[in-house]
């Protein structure tokens, strides 16, 4: 079981579709420069998280070891909160809003895995995973409610107690115009940058436009039947700002053209593509779109039948095939 216990709550993180599940600002530390946070609640009330959840099996959506360690992340997270102050994976701290499930998975980690330690640090307890790789600490509330805070050292794990204890100063306590802002009503994903410069080493296009926005945020959920997502950029110049929306524009016209082809595999995503919408404002760009979540959900689940069909030709070519070498 080595690393499990890491492995099992990170894919929390990693694997949902992602109130207690509403952001609280209070509880992201005034350092931040990036924040993300997934509602589970609202996933569990759209009509998109219920699709999921219904067709999980077909669309691969497994928590494996999660699950067998005791905790159904679909019935038993309210949210996660993820920040940083630099790369994610070097820096980041998550919240984790859940039910008591998280105690008998402590008790099995305690048994089982080699590399978790129970410490106390400034009169803290936690625990110590991965070799002191990370650290976790977990607050009981009322109701069996938990809140799990995970992150990679000692220090940083004190500070996001302290921030949401109210010792310590969180975004609502600064006046910070890359993370001024706050998911819409129905968010399920939001995330919002001052930046993200641990991408500009990268050569692939869509970091060197990364590179150049110095806010960036995104959300996509369900709200009065609509789905809808949107990504806004603001970049130093509005030069940049400029060619980047002509970038953009282009993509979705050549995504149109080979939608609008006869017997096009792109066929079915022809209505989306018609629905998104780019626009700029001197430094500012805004691409949205929203769809009704029914109609969604119908192409979604023609996409899932086209692929059923497809993989049942090829199971009979397969057949067929083998059957010509026997003869």
């Amino acid at each position: 079981m080595k690393r499990l216990f890491t492995a099992c709550v990170l894919a929390t993180v990693i694997c949902l579709p992602a109130s207690a599940g509403s952001l609280k600002k209070n509880w992201v530390s005034a350092k931040a420069q990036w924040v993300a946070h997934i509602d589970m609640d609202a996933a569990r009330e759209s009509s998109i998280g219920k699709f999921l959840i219904e067709h999980r099996d077909e669309l691969d959506i497994d928590f494996g070891e999660m699950e067998e360690m005791g905790i159904n992340p679909i019935e038993d997270i309210d949210s996660v909160t993820l920040y940083g102050v630099g790369d994610p994976e070097n820096e980041g701290v998550i919240i984790v809003q859940m039910n008591d499930s998280i105690d008998r998975l402590i008790e099995k980690a305690k048994e089982h895995a080699d590399d978790f330690e129970e410490i106390e640090v400034d009169g803290i307890k936690m625990y110590s995973i991965d070799d002191g790789e990370n650290f976790i600490h977990v607050h009981k509330g009322r109701e069996g409610r938990r809140t799990v805070i995970i992150t990679g050292a000692t220090d940083r794990l004190i500070h996001a107690i302290n921030v949401i204890e109210g010792d310590a100063r969180s975004l609502d306590d600064v006046d910070s115009p890359a993370l001024r802002g706050s998911p819409k009503k129905g968010a399920i994903c939001y995330a919002q940058a001052a930046g993200l410069p641990w991408l500009h080493d990268n050569d692939n296009p869509a970091s060197q436009v990364v590179k150049l926005a110095k806010q960036i945020t995104f959300q996509v959920g369900e709200y009065q039947e609509e789905a809808f997502a949107t990504l806004s950029l603001k970049t130093t110049k509005e030069e940049d700002a400029s060619n980047i929306t002509g970038i953009l524009n282009g993509v979705i016209s050549l995504g149109r053209m080979l939608a609008s082809q006869k017997d096009s595999d792109f066929a079915e995503l022809s209505q989306l593509l018609d629905a998104v919408k780019i626009s700029s404002k001197g430094n500012g760009i805004k691409i949205s779109v929203s769809f009704a979540a029914k109609e969604l959900l119908e192409h979604v689940q023609l996409l899932m039948e086209q692929h059923e069909d497809d993989e049942e030709d090829d199971e009979d070519d397969e057949e067929d095939e083998d059957d010509d070498w026997d003869n």
